[in-house]
């Protein structure tokens, strides 16, 4: 038992041809939008220029995955030959993580500001990306290597995996928890969660790429960004807890600084004030 390959519809405006895959890539956009303004309200995240900032991550989404989609092809074009070849989820992650990197840099965040605002991101990140794989699976452009069983798909040449309705299978269960997760207020680590799951989701993936596009040790593009992934992930959900050691460490030292021995004077007035014990 295979799932059905299904064609995309194709509209036709005039001149122009519109895609079910062009209308849900503009449709996760808006789903970005939307639950980044619904977050940061919960979140505690200054809402005075979250529209500009939304903005600004978007823009950079979007150029990041159309620059790092030139990775894949072969021979690599230089930087003065980059086209347009596609888009890319990792190239969209790390665009939008660099964007609103220089975002809080000329708006001079402190760190715990501007990974408030991280948080807020990746906490819509899975829902956008989820709308986006449903058009990249009814484009078939990501088609994996022959396989059967529940998650192949029965293209006309016979069936074979589909990495892109994988993907969808794997965005569903996660967008759905950090939507219950995001109900609450107060920040939530969203952004080391997405990474430290989705990298080694897409390392697993990637063993299902028919022809891969090698990058570097033998490994190819996407394990490498998997990793990359992971890594950061890990490191986003440990730099809370050691800064509040540290914290608490320099605290604790303080406060043993501050107290002072007591004095003889200190010990005759406790010993007087307190009650004999011989006293009948």
């Amino acid at each position: 038992m295979t799932l059905p390959y299904l064609e995309q519809p194709v509209w036709r405006i005039g001149p122009a041809t519109v895609s079910l895959f062009q209308v849900l890539i503009l449709a996760g956009y808006a789903a970005g939008y939307w639950l980044c303004l619904r977050r940061a309200a919960r979140a505690g995240v200054a809402m005075d220029s979250m529209h500009r900032w939304i903005a600004f991550v978007a823009l950079g989404a979007m150029l990041g995955a159309v620059l790092f989609k030139n990775m894949y092809l072969t021979p690599r074009p230089s930087l003065v030959a980059l086209r347009f070849a596609g888009i890319s989820s990792f190239g969209g992650i790390w665009g939008a993580v660099a964007a609103s990197a220089l975002y809080g840099g000329y708006r001079r965040q402190s760190l715990s500001e501007w990974l408030r605002q991280l948080n807020v991101l990746a906490y819509a990140f899975p829902v956008a990306l989820l709308l986006g794989r449903v058009g990249c699976a009814l484009a078939h452009d990501h088609p994996g290597i022959r396989g059967t069983g529940l998650l192949a798909v029965a293209y006309p040449g016979g069936p074979r995996y589909d990495l892109a309705a994988i993907e969808v299978l794997f965005l569903l269960p996660l967008s759905a928890v950090f939507l219950l997760l995001g109900r609450t207020a107060g920040d939530r680590p969203f952004a080391g969660w997405f990474l430290t799951v989705y990298g080694p989701f897409r390392i697993w993936l990637d063993r299902l790429h028919e022809s891969a596009p090698q990058g570097w040790l033998g490994q190819n593009i996407d394990a490498w960004a998997g990793l990359l992934s992971l890594l950061c992930g890990v490191g986003l959900l440990l730099a809370p807890h050691r800064r509040r050691g540290a914290v608490a460490t320099i605290e604790a030292k303080e406060s043993r600084c501050w107290e002072s021995p007591p004095t003889s004077r200190s010990r005759e007035t406790a010993e007087r004030q307190s009650p004999s014990t011989n006293r009948r």
